[in-house]
């Protein structure tokens, strides 16, 4: 009878591995994400139909778009409690990129150009620091037993 009684009553679910924290609600996280992606489709347009930048920019803001997308993507698999904020950056960094797009470039000399390529370059560094925090990190392996050759 005990036995029945303890297997009736409801155990603890070990919770999922990709289970979002306590204080994060996933609607809102979603919500926040829907709002980023016309931002990261819109720049990734304007970078493939801006005729006044180098392809190097071109690309380098397709990849930011691309990055900012799996940026998004990892908050929507994996909510966490940096998630709302983190995908509101984001969206405020992919406007201020599409404006920095369609401004006339002051400075062509080679060293402006290489200025503007380095600043992108270091965008896309930060979306991808962005991306490793989002994504879920795998638990620690436990250290294995030594071996006893006795």
């Amino acid at each position: 009878l005990e036995s029945d009684l303890a297997a009736a009553r409801p155990q603890p679910a070990a919770p999922a591995p990709a289970a979002p924290a306590s204080n994060v609600n996933p609607t809102v996280v979603q919500n926040f994400a829907a709002a980023v992606e016309p931002h990261i489709q819109e720049l990734i347009t304007q970078a493939q139909t801006t005729y006044s930048i180098p392809p190097d920019e071109k690309t380098l803001y397709q990849q930011i778009g691309n990055k900012a997308r799996e940026v998004v993507n990892a908050h929507k698999t994996s909510p966490n409690g940096d998630s709302v904020q983190v995908l509101s950056k984001l969206q405020n960094a992919l406007m201020e990129y599409k404006r920095e797009l369609t401004q006339p470039i002051m400075d062509r000399s080679p060293a402006g150009m290489q200025g503007r390529v380095d600043k992108l370059r270091q965008k896309l560094s930060g979306l991808e620091s962005d991306l490793a925090a989002a994504r879920p990190q795998p638990a620690a392996p436990a250290p294995a037993a030594p071996a006893s050759n006795v």
